[in-house]
C-alpha cells in the first residue's frame, strides 16, 4: 500500500486551511488525520508494510511540523497586531479625553 497516497488529500487541504488561516479547519483536518494514522497503523499487518509506514509518518512528521510552524508564526503575527490595535486605542482615547478637557 502506498501510505503516502493515502495521506496526501488531507495534507493538501491542511496546507491549504493554514494559508487561508481557517483555523477550524486545520484542527478537523488534524483530527481526520490523526485518526487515518491510527487506521493505517493498525492495517499494517507485515514487517514489510510496517517499515514502509514508519517511514511515511517519519515524512508526515516532518510535513505536520512545517504547518504547525506555519500556524504558529500566523498566529503570533495576528497577537502582535491585536496588541498593537487595543495600544492604539488606547492612545486614541487618551488623546481624545485630554482633547476634551
Amino acid at each position: 500500500m502506498d501510505y503516502m497516497l493515502h495521506f496526501k488529500p488531507v495534507l493538501l487541504k491542511l496546507k491549504a486551511a493554514t494559508e487561508q488561516q481557517n483555523w477550524s479547519e486545520v484542527s478537523e483536518l488534524n483530527t481526520r488525520l490523526r485518526e487515518s494514522v491510527e487506521a493505517a497503523v493498525s492495517s499494517a499487518s507485515s514487517e514489510a508494510a510496517r517499515q514502509e509506514l514508519a517511514g511515511v509518518l517519519k515524512r508526515l512528521q516532518v510535513i505536520i511540523n512545517l504547518v504547525l510552524s506555519d500556524a504558529e508564526k500566523n498566529r503570533d503575527e495576528l497577537r502582535q497586531e491585536l496588541t498593537k490595535l487595543t495600544r492604539d486605542q488606547k492612545a486614541a482615547r487618551s488623546y481624545q479625553r485630554s482633547a476634551d478637557i
